[in-house]
């Protein structure tokens, strides 16, 4: 029953809204005058009872019982309208309700209201009437449909702004509307096929720049080029993939990770499984960038377990390995490698007679004995190169104590600087320095102190003494560090030491210590990055404090970690027995260093054997041996020589650098012993120097015999 009467209602307003036209009667409109359109629909402008009937919102009502204030001219129409209501078409339209508010954007006005019978802004499609003169019409229709707001009603070219899906097809802001989707164009100006949406091209010959399609994907190549494409043509060449960003369809680039593309992607396709993060699987990538083993992003290399040599910059994970749920690593247990009868650990290649190694696993390095090794620098004087293959190299840098991977030196030897390539001498002063002048020692020889004339180096001058008086002296020699001798209080009141030199105030390379914590010639609170010693200042980067100290407390001026071999509590230095690296007085040792060990009970340290690096409850249990020395059983023990044998290992005489074979047979020896000659030394103990000298004296051998059976047949046969 209730649905049925809503429909009766919904019917009757429709009949009632529909202008009907004929010559008389009451609620009719005049002939021909049903010729007012409103958003598609008809209203009336003159009514056919003249006298008494004029259109209120659009509709022919009695004049004098209406609210709408409409002043009747006597012929059917209205000459102004009161509060409330606009004059339109000859009638009265109330204000906020249709369909007047179809054609006034005004909302209900309130006692404030306008001056009556006007419209102060008028909707899109509708000029302002500038005059705002309640006898004439606030609002008049655009001539062009497709304006949104137009300068003058009368002419189709005077469009100032445009409806959705058109723009103005004039250089000025100020023409004819034409549609986003009229590819062939109006006066030049074109729209671009199936657009719904578009902004308006900066000049006549380019298309307008579509930002939302009809029907299809909107495919932006550049602001200039745009276009709707069908779905399979958006993913032609595999560049493009179709997509959708709320109610608009998108055909964007397998890079676009606005929109659920890979970043550095250029090759893409659909994935299928739907609970993937991105949209897409990447088939390539761009910019140097390779493709994670799952396609589902680019990387600047390959994660651990994958390599790219099947097909450059893509990466597959290796075998025993498959993809992460991410795609970006590769998870699971590699296969075993097959059964080898090469002796030689971590050989890809082994040589023929199956004891040596001809080239290694990409992680490791080729020995002068042919051997494979991690690292270069547990062979002395060795650095691992770089080439194809990796080998262990001598450093052959005069006097340098370590190279780079280039060979060029790293760090000279003790009392030499790197210059230009090469070690030259130091200052004889000095044990370190950063040039050859006697100004530039970083490190002195022992019994030696360094006064700093900079920030990072300084003179080595003689260890503290007490005789001398007067500015710049010593009073008390309480400090010592690695044996040397260094001041605790100076002679002057106003003085106290920095870095274990007195220096007068003129001399001092920035306050460490405010006049109010300098009493009788020591310092009682450090600052500004020094920490408090027996006395005196010091920094952790600077020589004697870097020994003793490895981080301050800069708040409070202390030390507030020791360096091994070393204790400061309340500003005091205590050293530590020998060979202990934690201590709380010098005889009660609580962690020894590398290469001691504390036996039981007891406080102090003990020096393991020479051949253990480390050892643990006996000095003969080793945990790690010194090189030139291998375990031959695994866990704790003892370690034997390179050239001895023990438990199936055979020593190889003259090797000095070696490891233990994993299966019974000779060690597996890095290098051999040089003869004194200067050259390396192959696996059987000759030196180059020793081969190239059997070879001089065979070629002299040989030349000689040669030489006598030609004297013997010629001269014989003159003879």
């Amino acid at each position: 029953m209730f649905d049925k009467l809503i429909l009766t209602i919904v019917v009757l307003q429709v009949v009632y809204a529909e202008c009907q036209a004929q010559a008389s009667g009451t609620g009719k409109c005049f002939t021909d005058r049903c010729d007012v359109t409103i958003d598609g629909e008809t209203y009336c402008s003159q009514c056919a009872e003249k006298a008494t009937e004029a259109p209120i919102d659009g509709v022919c009502k009695a004049v004098a019982s209406d609210p709408s204030g409409c002043q009747s001219d006597n012929a059917g129409g209205c000459t102004q309208c009161g509060a409330g209501y606009f004059l339109h078409k000859g009638g009265c339209y109330q204000i906020g309700k249709a369909p007047g508010n179809l054609v006034c954007a005004d909302s209900i006005p309130g006692p404030s209201a306008r001056t009556a019978g006007i419209c102060a802004t008028c909707k899109d499609g509708y000029y302002k009437n500038p005059g705002d003169s309640p006898t004439a019409d606030s609002c008049a229709a655009c001539q062009d449909s497709n304006c949104a707001t137009c300068e003058d009603a009368t002419a189709t070219n005077k469009c100032t702004k445009c409806m959705d899906g058109y723009f103005i097809g004039a250089d000025a802001n100020k023409g004819p509307c034409v549609s986003c989707g009229n590819a062939a164009g109006s006066g030049g100006w074109k729209g671009v096929a199936g657009c719904a949406k578009c902004k308006k091209p900066a000049t006549s010959d380019t298309p307008a720049e579509c930002i939302e399609c009809s029907t299809e994907y909107l495919k932006t190549e550049s602001s200039t080029q745009t276009s709707c494409v069908a779905e399979a043509a958006c993913k032609e060449g595999n560049t493009y993939f179709p997509t959708t960003n709320g109610d608009k369809k998108l055909c964007v680039t397998c890079g676009d990770t606005a929109t659920g593309g890979i970043e550095y992607c250029t090759k893409c396709s659909l994935v299928t499984d739907q609970g993937k993060a991105a949209l897409i699987t990447c088939l390539a990538c761009g910019s140097s960038k390779k493709l994670s083993p799952g396609k589902t992003s680019c990387m600047d290399a390959c994660p651990a377990h994958s390599n790219d040599k099947a097909t450059p910059n893509i990466c597959e994970c290796d075998d025993g390995y498959t993809p992460d749920e991410a795609g970006t690593q590769c998870t699971g247990t590699p296969s075993p490698p097959p059964p080898s009868d090469c002796p030689v650990e971590n050989c890809q290649k082994c040589s023929a007679d199956k004891k040596t190694c001809e080239e290694c696993k990409e992680s490791a390095y080729l020995t002068p004995t042919k051997m494979c090794i991690s690292d270069c620098a547990i062979i002395p004087g060795y650095y691992g190169a770089n080439d194809n293959p990796k080998t262990c190299k001598p450093c052959e840098v005069t006097n340098c104590a370590a190279c780079n991977m280039d060979g060029t030196c790293k760090t000279c030897k003790d009392g030499l600087y790197l210059s230009a390539s090469s070690c030259q001498a130091c200052n004889s002063s000095c044990k370190a320095c950063s040039g050859p002048g006697e100004g530039d020692c970083i490190e002195c020889k022992p019994k030696t102190i360094l006064s700093y004339v900079d920030a990072e180096k300084g003179r080595c001058i003689p260890e503290c003494t007490d005789t001398s008086t007067g500015p710049g002296s010593c009073k008390t020699c309480g400090l010592s560090v690695d044996g040397t001798k260094y001041c605790s209080a100076c002679n002057v009141a106003t003085e106290y030491p920095q870095d274990g030199v007195c220096k007068e105030n003129t001399q001092r390379a920035g306050e460490r210590c405010t006049t109010s914590h300098i009493l009788s010639g020591v310092c009682t609170q450090c600052e500004n990055g020094y920490f408090l010693m027996n006395g005196g200042c010091y920094k952790t980067d600077t020589y004697p404090g870097k020994t003793v100290c490895a981080q301050i407390e800069v708040t409070l001026g202390t030390c507030d970690n020791s360096a091994p071999g070393y204790y400061l509590s309340g500003g005091s230095l205590t050293v530590c027995s020998e060979g202990c690296a934690v201590c709380t007085t010098p005889d009660t040792c609580t962690r020894c260093m590398e290469g001691f060990v504390k036996l039981g009970s007891e406080n102090t340290c003990t020096k393991c054997d020479a051949s253990c690096k480390t050892c643990d409850a006996a000095v003969a249990t080793c945990v790690e041996c010194n090189t030139g020395y291998y375990k031959a059983a695994p866990g704790n023990g003892i370690c034997i020589s390179c050239e001895n044998s023990s438990n199936g290992i055979i020593g190889i005489d003259n090797c000095i650098s070696c490891k233990a074979s994993s299966i019974p047979g000779p060690v597996l020896c890095y290098l051999m012993k040089d003869d004194g000659t200067g050259g390396s030394t192959n696996r059987d103990g000759l030196s180059t120097g020793a081969i190239a000298g059997i070879a001089v004296a065979v070629v002299i051998v040989v030349g000689g015999l040669v030489g006598f059976l030609c004297w013997w047949f010629v001269c014989r046969g003159k003879a």
